[in-house]
């Protein structure tokens, strides 16, 4: 069964051929999704904002660790998502996002009338799973942290370079 999500209506000897090449992949059912495609960030990206938070972490105090830095700028910096889920399923959450920050309890009511106890939790994904454009959001709060501490930088225009080789719109 092939579900789409679109408001484009495909002619069905589309959908059908996209069923006959999905069949030929795997003989069980298959969700098949198309959405826009998003540029995942860069490995000079990544390298580059692990760059800044080594620069960050050894001008901070002794005991604090990368990661301790990197979880501070993902919280401040970072993309993140409010979710609702059963109280046992919450866990389903720290298997996916880098941070999970249970918000408490609270009840939701299903559109029959039926009540769940969830856990509201704020969660952020880590940089792994980042595009571009996000990468270079949590870059500049990185940037923005290492000027807090008076720690030098790549220039502006350096920095508006990287971007642009990145393929990021600074427009």
């Amino acid at each position: 069964m092939i579900y789409l999500k679109t408001r484009i209506r495909m002619p069905e000897y589309i959908k059908e051929s996209i069923k006959a090449l999905v069949g030929n992949i795997s003989d069980k059912d298959l969700d098949v999704v198309i959405r826009k495609h998003q540029e995942e960030k860069t490995d000079n990206q990544r390298k580059y904002f692990w760059a800044l938070v080594g620069e960050i972490r050894m001008a901070m105090k002794h005991g604090t660790t990368e990661n301790d830095v990197y979880l501070s700028i993902l919280r401040d910096y970072g993309v993140s998502e409010w979710i609702a889920l059963p109280e046992d399923q919450a866990c389903i959450a720290k298997s996916y996002y880098r941070i999970v920050e249970d918000k408490g309890g609270t009840v939701l009511r299903t559109p029959s009338g039926k009540e769940l106890d969830v856990r509201q939790l704020k969660c952020w994904k880590g940089l792994s799973s980042y595009t571009t454009e996000e990468a270079c959001v949590l870059i500049d709060g990185a940037i923005e942290e290492c000027k807090a501490l008076g720690l030098e930088t790549d220039t502006p225009d350096e920095i508006a370079r990287m971007k642009q080789q990145w393929g990021v719109d600074i427009g």
